[in-house]
């Protein structure tokens, strides 16, 4: 039985110092590379990322002639996505060896559409910490989505159906989640690291010291994510 395609889809932005890494996690997969499309998305219209069609023949390259921002990326992605799953992976972190091999394995067990898993954040100067998913619950998404948004591997027919929202910004991914509930309730929750979360420990501190009305423009955008999930939740 011929192992099914998956597109490996990378939204890049500003991260081209990290860019070989995640490529590399992906070319250095346990699962078949003849099964397996990587698609990466360039959002910096300053910039050309066509050297990297030199790593494999497989990878393609979408270059955006104007910022749209990493929602409008996925979409344009899974557009051209030819596989019958879609991973996505972010430009910063990478995959674990085995994640695409585990990941299909489970989703074909289970016959799901939708799988995610445990993953693990490296945090500047501090030991890596384990992150384990949390069982999938449409009301806890208005507070947080049950794993990193790296993890998750899902049918391409599911993932063309239901786009990303492109106007939302903050919380998009929280919306994404919801809606594919609303399309199918075939998830699993894979209990093995699947990436590595680069995570700067010095995010907080950044909050901290943005002047007070920064704040209160991050606070409300959280209000205002919260109203919308609660609307999509009851429609």
């Amino acid at each position: 039985m011929a192992n099914p395609l998956v597109s490996v889809i990378i939204p890049h932005y500003n991260h081209q110092a990290y860019l070989p890494k995640a490529i590399e996690s992906v070319l250095a997969q346990s699962y078949p590379m003849e099964s397996v499309e990587i698609i990466i998305v360039n959002d910096d219209p300053t910039i050309s990322l066509a050297e990297y069609r030199k790593f494999a023949p497989n990878i393609r390259i979408i270059q955006n002639v104007f910022q749209k921002g990493v929602a409008a990326c996925l979409n344009e992605g899974i557009k051209v996505a030819q596989g019958e799953y879609v991973a996505f992976q972010d430009a910063d972190n990478w995959s674990m060896t085995r994640r695409l091999e585990s990941s299909v394995h489970q989703m074909l067990i289970d016959d799901s559409d939708l799988l995610y898993g445990d993953f693990i954040a490296l945090k500047r100067n501090r030991k890596p910490d384990y992150f384990t998913a949390r069982p999938f619950s449409k009301e806890d998404l208005c507070r947080r989505c049950p794993s990193d948004f790296g993890t998750i591997m899902v049918r391409t027919r599911i993932a063309k159906k239901i786009k990303f929202p492109e106007d939302i910004g903050y919380g998009m991914d929280m919306v994404w989640w919801l809606r594919v509930s609303k399309a199918t309730e075939k998830f699993s929750r894979l209990h093995l690291p699947l990436m590595y979360y680069q995570f700067e420990a010095s995010n907080f501190r950044k909050f901290q010291s943005v002047p007070i009305v920064r704040k209160i423009q991050r606070l409300s955008m959280r209000v205002k994510l919260r109203r919308q999930m609660l609307a999509e939740l009851h429609s």
